[in-house]
């Protein structure tokens, strides 16, 4: 081979890598259909909106640790609460256990009655 001559297969890979360079560019990019950048679109709006949801269910707890460090049961409430609503779940329930039994210490959406009624029940 010559110098200066470039054999057929690096020529060959430089062609594929220009080709690649070019179908990621951002003009290549906006030639995708329109459902697809929509679909996209949705995507990212639903992660953010659950990213946000996240975010303002969490930051709760810590919140009210600071405001009644010595009260466990707004903190038991809270964890509840955001629990339920991070899981998009219709009810949660908090139990503790001391070592010999459990105790229903904070519930959201669900009455405390109904739990012993169904623990009397057997189920």
């Amino acid at each position: 081979m010559k110098q200066g001559h470039k054999s057929p297969e690096i020529a060959k890979t430089k062609r594929q890598k220009a080709s690649k360079r070019r179908a990621s560019s951002p003009t290549a990019r906006q030639s995708l259909p329109v459902a697809s950048t929509e679909t996209e679109f949705a995507r990212l709006s639903r992660e953010r909106d659950e990213a946000l949801q996240e975010q303002a269910a969490t930051s709760k707890v810590p919140s009210i640790i600071r405001r009644s460090p010595a009260n466990t049961q707004p903190v038991f409430e809270a964890i509840v609460d955001s629990a339920a609503s991070l899981c998009g779940a219709i009810f949660s329930i908090l139990y503790l256990y001391d070592g010999h039994q459990m105790r229903i210490a904070a519930t959201s959406n669900f009455n405390p009655e109904c739990v012993i009624a169904n623990v009397a029940k057997g189920q």
